[in-house]
């Protein structure tokens, strides 16, 4: 049975979870028989990775101000301090997000070790502005 058969028997609706690869692209495309399906199996594929993107960068944001609040209750004379974290913060972040869910680590050891090492460095006087 071909993607466009399986589409068609749930009546065109197409759960959440629904990915597909470039052969499932040209599979779908080249099984339609007319270009009505063809464009309501496109438009609804299209909607859903439009709505998944949306939800990605909401859960971003909502990530990003819970870290500007945290660093916001530092005190002002630890300004360098705070600048130092956010950049390791967010630099971090920003890795792991780009790795497999199978590959994310503990974000919670990682960033307790990453100001661990900061904080070690600032004590041996070996920690220029930013380390």
């Amino acid at each position: 049975m071909n993607l466009y058969e399986k589409i068609k028997r749930e009546n065109l609706s197409i759960p959440q979870s629904f990915d597909l690869t470039v052969m499932q692209l040209f599979d779908l495309q080249n099984n339609v028989p007319d270009k009505y399906d063809k464009i309501c199996s496109a438009f609804k594929f299209g909607y859903i990775r439009g709505q998944r993107a949306l939800k990605v960068s909401r859960d971003k944001e909502l990530r990003n101000d819970q870290l500007l609040q945290l660093l916001s209750q530092l005190d002002s004379s630890d300004y360098a301090i705070k600048r130092q974290i956010t950049a390791i913060l967010y630099r971090y972040l920003d890795k792991r997000d780009r790795l497999p869910d199978t590959e994310q680590r503990d974000r919670k050891k990682s960033i307790v070790k990453i100001v661990g090492n900061m904080e070690k460095r600032r004590a041996f006087g070996t920690c220029r502005t930013v380390c």
